[in-house]
């Protein structure tokens, strides 16, 4: 009887507390838009996809779904040129205010994720803050002639970026429950470690969350980077070149090849460009050879930047941007990347920049004295 009386008082509390939300509701008050539409997209390798609408009136509109897991989404109005929303999105009753002109500084209450992403950013900006400061003052130093200081400073900036990275991997391992956790380690980490460290960063994550596209994608990301580790032969793949021609990656075998991925669009890889066109002038003539691939989708803004930098080696794309094939293959999340292959094909490294790259080729094909 007793237990009987202890089950039934167990239900009934159960039954007494609030059921997990299953559903959202986002109210959204928006000033200077009294009727029109809001749209709310999806971002799927760079690409805005359209989720849902919603019809504005009187300044007023509301949208509700379902999610598995909390996630990271946009809105737009089209009114005016203003940034999208970027807020996370999870089952609970939230209400979204913006201004039209200024969508900006909008204010989203009823999101513990969105509030969670904001402390983080709030972090990072201080961080961020800071960097710049550094940076400007090692720039002053150079303009000064101050070589002591201006060496001294650069140091200072290293060592503040790898606080600001031990920073976001502590706030990470602290959020390892929560699907926040996993956006912020893809976001800010994943492309840095290589497969071993991704392999350990997405264990250290709640199992409960394995059916969260984050979770998912890190995880398809630490496979793909294990299967591209240092011995391992490069996979394969075929590309059209400047003239539509198509060039494999194995028509280089017998030399020594970095292949860069880069774009004509992205600044980093335009001001990386002379330092691998000096590098190619040093080796063109040691069995060492560059495969530029682009992630460019226009063909003529491509042509143009390889020859306004003087890039005077093998290109090719598929003119498909961040879908491009190859740089799919081969987990590019950011550019400018590289890999590094022997003659037979072999990884000898990923990601090789600056005096890394420099002391590596130097290793590999400077003449024996």
């Amino acid at each position: 009887m007793k237990n009987f009386l202890i089950i039934a008082l167990i239900a009934m509390l159960a039954a007494c507390q609030p059921a997990a939300e299953k559903s959202f509701t986002l109210h959204g008050e928006v000033e200077g838009l009294e009727e029109g539409y809001v749209y709310l997209f999806d971002r799927v390798h760079g690409l805005y996809q359209l989720v849902d609408s919603a019809e504005v009136v009187d300044g007023r509109f509301t949208l509700t779904g379902s999610l598995d897991f909390p996630e990271f989404l946009y809105l737009d109005h089209f009114k005016g040129v203003t940034p999208r929303i970027a807020f996370f999105l999870e089952n609970s009753e939230m209400t979204l205010q913006f201004a039209a002109e200024n969508a900006r500084e909008f204010t989203l209450t009823g999101s513990a994720s969105h509030d969670l992403l904001q402390d983080f950013n709030l972090m990072v900006a201080g961080q961020d803050a800071n960097l710049r400061v550094i940076q400007q003052q090692a720039l002053e130093a150079e303009v000064l002639e101050d070589s002591e200081l201006a060496e001294a400073l650069k140091a200072q900036y290293k060592t503040a970026e790898a606080e600001k990275r031990n920073q976001i991997r502590t706030f990470v391992d602290n959020h390892n429950n929560t699907p926040v956790g996993i956006y912020i380690a893809m976001r800010n980490l994943a492309t840095e470690l290589d497969g071993e460290g991704l392999d350990a960063l997405v264990k250290s994550f709640d199992p409960a969350l394995k059916d969260s596209r984050y979770y998912v994608s890190l995880r398809e990301r630490a496979d793909k980077i294990l299967a591209l580790a240092e011995g391992k032969t490069a996979p394969e793949f075929n590309q059209p070149d400047v003239d539509g021609n198509m060039v494999a990656l194995s028509d280089f075998r017998g030399q020594y090849l970095l292949v860069s991925f880069w774009a004509s669009w992205c600044p980093f890889c335009r001001q990386e460009n002379p330092h691998l066109v000096k590098l190619y002038e040093q080796y063109a003539d040691r069995n060492f050879e560059i495969l530029g691939v682009s992630l460019d989708r226009n063909h003529e803004a491509w042509l143009k930047a390889i020859a306004d930098d003087g890039l005077n080696w093998a290109h090719v794309s598929d003119l498909n941007g961040w879908q491009n094939e190859a740089s799919t293959l081969y987990g590019v999340a950011s550019i400018p990347s590289n890999i590094l292959l022997d003659p037979d094909g072999i990884i000898l490294g990923r990601n090789l920049k600056g005096e890394v790259l420099d002391q590596k080729l130097e290793e590999l094909l400077s003449p024996e004295v």
